[in-house]
């Protein structure tokens, strides 16, 4: 063997492993990027997505979503406006965010509703909303609603309740176990064991 053969071939050999060596680091690299740009397009596809729902601060604690004055606002069945208000939401899973102070306004035909509560659950899957503590429910007419639980469908506008409710207006004040509201507020339906009804003239 002679010495420039066994010079080339020694070159050979190095230029081979520089070229494995090269090899793995580009994987490394392609690796790390790869879960570097996985997790930055989830993280941020999540904000975007919560922006769609939320113009206000947001955060991420958790992995949930965490906002302050969070607003949601849309389009009902019959492409009415609401908007959905709170001093504060927290994603609990997703399409589904707690709110405190929830404060919210729906849009009839031939009225204008506002409806707070002390806590509320909104479920983007099912358009509904569970309001918790002192719920009022009060229209443009001046019907005031009140109840301790309120079951809402804010595409429809339809409302459900069995743990009490008093309805109180120009007319009177009509108390009920359980209380259904019709799509777009169109009837209102008192049941249960017992019914009070008072009048005014």
């Amino acid at each position: 063997m002679t010495k420039e053969y066994f010079i080339k071939q020694t070159k050979v050999v190095k230029s081979f492993r520089a070229l494995i060596k090269l090899t793995i680091v580009l994987s490394f690299i392609s690796t790390v990027g790869y879960f570097t740009y996985s997790f930055y397009t989830e993280t941020r596809g999540k904000k975007e997505i919560i922006k769609q729902l939320i113009a206000n601060n947001i955060e991420i604690e958790n992995g949930k979503a965490v906002m302050n004055s969070p607003v949601f606002q849309g389009y009902d069945n019959k492409n009415l406006p609401y908007e959905i208000k709170a001093a504060k939401g927290t994603e609990v899973k997703n399409g589904v965010y707690d709110f405190n102070d929830l404060d919210a306004v729906f849009h009839a035909e031939n009225s204008v509703v506002h409806l707070t509560s002390e806590q509320g659950t909104m479920d983007k899957n099912n358009s509904t909303l569970k309001l918790e503590g002192d719920v009022h429910f009060v229209d443009q007419k001046g019907y005031t609603l009140k109840t301790k639980k309120l079951l809402v469908n804010y595409k429809t506008k339809a409302a459900h309740t069995k743990t009490g409710a008093e309805l109180s207006g120009e007319m009177g004040t009509v108390k009920s176990q359980n209380l259904d509201v019709a799509e777009d507020i169109e009837s209102i339906k008192f049941s249960g064991e017992r019914v009070e009804t008072e009048l005014k003239r």
